[in-house]
């Protein structure tokens, strides 16, 4: 039997797959996942806050796409006049 990274990311693959292929929410395996979506409402906002907290409140955007190309914004609060 496999063991260390390799294993756990096999048995996350796995189980995704048969939750997703038994049309329940991937994340908790109870719900059924919202349109367009392969997580429920409940996952999916719990997700978004812990994103949220994990951002914090960021004053940079470092780089941004805009028609197919990078571009660096900077804050208003850095430009000196």
């Amino acid at each position: 039997m496999a063991t260390g990274l390799f294993s756990s990311r096999r048995r996350f693959k796995d189980r995704y797959d048969k939750r997703k292929e038994a049309g329940v929410c991937v994340r908790c395996g109870y719900k059924p996942p919202e349109e367009g979506s392969v997580s429920c409402a409940e996952c999916n906002k719990k997700r978004n806050e812990s994103a949220k907290k994990i951002k914090g409140d960021k004053k940079w955007k470092a780089y941004s796409i805009q028609n197919g190309q990078q571009k660096m914004e900077v804050p208003a609060l850095l430009i000196s006049n």
